[in-house]
């Protein structure tokens, strides 16, 4: 785990705390620019703690959304 800021552009991640996978846009001040798979926008702030993902946990989990 660690803050969000630490994170490269165009990587994927997960909030410590929930499910839902972003992907890091930028970085703006003390917060980000991010979307959701689905196409959603958010503005986190960048030092919340994360769990990066590399791109294969990131496509395993669309094929599970995929065949439900």
């Amino acid at each position: 785990m660690k803050p969000l800021y630490q994170l490269p552009r165009g990587c994927y991640f997960k909030l410590d705390t929930g499910s839902v996978i972003f992907k890091l846009h930028h970085l703006d001040g003390v917060y980000s620019y991010c979307s959701d798979l689905q196409g959603g926008t958010h503005m986190l702030f960048c030092h919340a703690p994360v769990h990066q993902l590399s791109p294969d946990e990131v496509a395993v989990y669309v094929g599970e959304q995929n065949e439900a």
